[in-house]
């Protein structure tokens, strides 16, 4: 029987496809999975969030700071956000659009993996879309595995995972501000398996998962120090104007298809490499 919550997982794919297309502490230095073209080997590891799910959600105001850093949004863990209420103020006035664009918290999942070519990396974090989550998800609540603990560490199942360049209707290959567009297809393995024959191994991987959860709450920031990055946000909006768009990010070019055992992403990069790289030394500086 799962373990998971798969009513917290049919609803979360329910809203998706009825929705539109801090104090400071030192952590461990996280390892990140970010595959290129090429096939790879995973195992998703028996985490959970507060809500039973095997991903964790976090929302991200991105643009706010002159040095384009991320800011994890603390209403994703029902902590106060000043942000949040400044956006909820604007978007009701008539010309409030022009701020509260910017104010919108972006939606980014997490999972914690074993990528099997590189095992001695033990567990990695891979930051995903919402539509990859939903690709996983699909999978989870097929009837061929709604019963089943898809992560359990001793009979759990490994997941092939393969990225090529999406093809765009005339079958050239597609890409969006001179990135490559990748195509992402999930294939769950037929037979279940355990998370390493070594135990020893499999409990130091189990050991070493980073608590997302209690990771992304320490790393909110306080009301008073949101609220000075707002004014000097307004600060800059008035003087400078928009913030530039970054080359490389594109949140409309992707779709999502499933089949029982199979799940089929085909989305761009969110970001360049460099800007990926960039993000997450600034948005995990010092974990």
């Amino acid at each position: 029987m799962a373990n998971y919550n798969l009513d917290r997982i049919r609803n979360a794919l329910n809203k998706q496809q009825a929705a539109p297309a801090g104090g400071k502490q030192q952590f461990v230095k996280n390892k990140y999975f970010k595959p290129g073209i090429g096939k790879y080997d995973l195992r998703f590891m028996p985490f959970l969030s507060d809500e039973g799910e095997p991903t964790q959600e976090v929302l991200y105001y991105e643009k706010l700071t002159a040095d384009g850093k991320r800011i994890v949004a603390p209403q994703g863990f029902g902590l106060p956000d000043p942000i949040r209420d400044l956006f909820d103020e604007k978007r009701k006035e008539k010309n409030g659009w022009g701020v509260a664009k910017f104010l919108k918290a972006k939606k980014r999942y997490y999972a914690i993996v074993i990528d099997r070519k590189d095992e001695a990396a033990g567990p990695q974090l891979w930051e995903f879309s919402e539509e990859i989550r939903d690709a996983l998800y699909n999978v989870l609540v097929s009837k061929d595995y709604e019963d089943e603990y898809v992560l359990d560490k001793d009979k759990g199942y490994d997941w092939e995972l393969n990225v090529t360049q999406a093809l765009d209707g005339a079958g050239k290959p597609r890409t969006f501000n001179n990135n490559v567009v990748k195509k992402y297809i999930l294939t769950i393995r037929k037979r279940p398996s355990p998370l390493h024959k070594d135990q020893t191994i499999a409990a130091k991987w189990l050991e070493d998962m980073p608590k997302l959860s209690e990771m992304f709450k320490r790393m909110c920031k306080t009301p008073e120090e949101l609220i000075d990055i707002l004014e000097n946000f307004v600060a800059r909006l008035e003087t400078e104007g928009e913030p530039k768009r970054e080359e490389g990010t594109d949140h409309n070019a992707a779709r999502v298809s499933s089949s029982t055992a199979t799940a089929t992403v085909e989305a761009s990069e969110e970001d360049s490499d460099d800007v990926i790289e960039s993000k997450l030394d600034g948005a995990f500086g010092g974990l």
